[in-house]
């Protein structure tokens, strides 16, 4: 394979002959984890970037911003306000870093203005989306990026959280949140195992050595720092997202963005960040869990959503949507006299369907036009990947597949059922089809809602 051999300094000071091959700019090499990598190409120093996800142009479409403003209204309803930490890519955030070459290919006026396009637009449905970007200028000297991974450092994490608490801050509702007095100290280093960094291996056979930055953790006032926290049970800010915002777990990457939160809120916040499950299944994640009940209701949500990921994933999933919508409503159970079924160890086979709702014959009741959901519990946690099938009275099947990731701990679905022209049809019947080669039991619950 054909290559160039350079050698960078780290800033770990560790010095040693690294392998930019053209191995980085064929396809065919981003296989596997690799494949949201693509293109690896070297900035300046130890700097590595992505052309697809740190250097292009974001972009939402129109059809994303309408199901968040959805989304938004939906928690409105319920008196939850949403901030949206939209993180800037990290092109953008670290431009300075990149190559001469890189630079006369990209254009940073141009992502600044895709950048603050996205922010006004998410703004409009209600959502509150504090501007980041002047935090690029604020953090000279300081990396608000890991240099070879797509995580940020713990010292971006610490701004964004500042900027974040100052705009909620300034909300009335904030003076109704219980308070506490929280402390933060250096704990340790975070020695990131490095994505992009991986990926140059697995391409190439070189790689730098793991970047390693202070790491941090925050504690109350009152307490040790050596004793474990324990959240509250009745949190009133609510933090979901990705990796950039994963719980501490122990582990070398812990960039301690809920704590830094805490401290410049001095009030508890629930972690409900989810690594693994995309940029928007922490979301349902939290709305399906204990946390999230009708006397128990957060005040704020902050989602952690880092841009650069927009352009790698397409934020307007409908059927994501409309799900979500329900498992933010839940369930009022209708007619359940008749309409709320419990199964127990029920043969999941995928040459048989599970009914679950029958509304045949002379006591059929008129479902037509009908615009509540219905609530679905597997019990067996194995059992994600299925569809939903409602035949309606005008002869019309409709499928609705579901495929959750395991990450997302909980049995539980919501599933709207107004499906459009399709509903102007009665109801009959309602299964459950195993839709893979499964061979499990379960205990099924189901009900219809408001």
């Amino acid at each position: 394979m054909v290559g160039m051999v350079l050698t960078m300094n780290c800033t770990s000071g560790y010095s040693q002959p690294v392998q930019f091959c053209d191995g980085l700019q064929n396809e065919a090499n981003y296989r596997g984890r690799e494949v949201a990598l693509k293109y690896i190409v070297p900035g300046q120093e130890d700097w590595l970037f992505l052309t697809q996800a740190d250097l292009k142009v974001p972009v939402l479409s129109a059809s994303a911003v309408d199901r968040l403003g959805r989304l938004v209204q939906a928690l409105t309803g319920h008196d939850i306000q949403l901030y949206i930490a939209l993180i800037p890519p990290r092109g953008l955030m670290q431009y300075h870093n990149l190559s001469s070459q890189l630079k006369q290919r990209y254009d940073a006026t141009a992502m600044e203005k895709g950048y603050q396009k996205i922010r006004v637009d998410i703004q409009a449905t209600g959502a509150r989306v504090p501007d980041l970007l002047p935090l690029k200028d604020q953090m000279s000297g300081v990396d608000f990026y890991m240099r070879r991974d797509h995580h940020w450092s713990p010292q971006g994490a610490r701004q964004v959280a500042a900027l974040v608490a100052t705009e909620i801050r300034q909300q009335p509702l904030y003076q109704s949140l219980a308070k506490q007095t929280y402390i933060t100290e250096r704990k340790g280093l975070v020695s990131q195992t490095e994505s992009i960094n991986h990926g140059l291996k697995a391409i190439c056979g070189g790689s730098f050595p793991a970047q390693q930055e202070p790491a941090f953790i925050t504690y109350p006032a009152q307490q040790n720092p050596q004793q474990i926290l324990q959240e509250a049970t009745s949190p009133e800010v609510v933090l979901v997202g990705t990796s950039n915002s994963e719980a501490d777990s122990g582990g070398d990457h812990y960039y301690n963005f809920d704590g830094f939160l805490k401290e410049y809120l001095q009030t508890d916040v629930l972690n409900h960040a989810i690594p693994g499950v995309g940029i928007d299944g922490a979301l349902m994640s939290y709305f399906l869990s204990q946390h999230y009940t009708e006397g128990n209701k957060p005040k704020f949500i902050i989602w952690e959503l880092p841009l650069g990921a927009l352009n790698l994933i397409d934020l307007s999933d409908e059927v994501f949507y409309r799900n979500l919508v329900a498992a933010i409503a839940g369930c009022d159970p209708f007619m359940p006299d008749r309409f709320q079924v419990k199964l127990k160890n029920v043969q999941l086979k995928p040459t048989v369907n599970i009914s679950l709702l029958d509304n045949r014959g002379a006591n059929a009741a008129d479902l037509t036009d009908f615009k509540g959901t219905a609530s679905l519990r597997l019990a067996n946690p194995e059992f994600r990947n299925f569809a939903i099938i409602i035949h309606y009275a005008s002869g019309v099947t409709h499928r609705i597949p579901i495929d959750r990731s395991y990450r997302i701990g909980s049995d539980l679905y919501y599933l709207p059922l107004d499906h459009g022209d399709l509903s102007a049809a009665n109801i009959e019947t309602i299964e459950l089809d195993a839709d893979d080669n499964y061979d499990l039991v379960s205990d099924i619950d189901f009900s219809l809602c408001h």
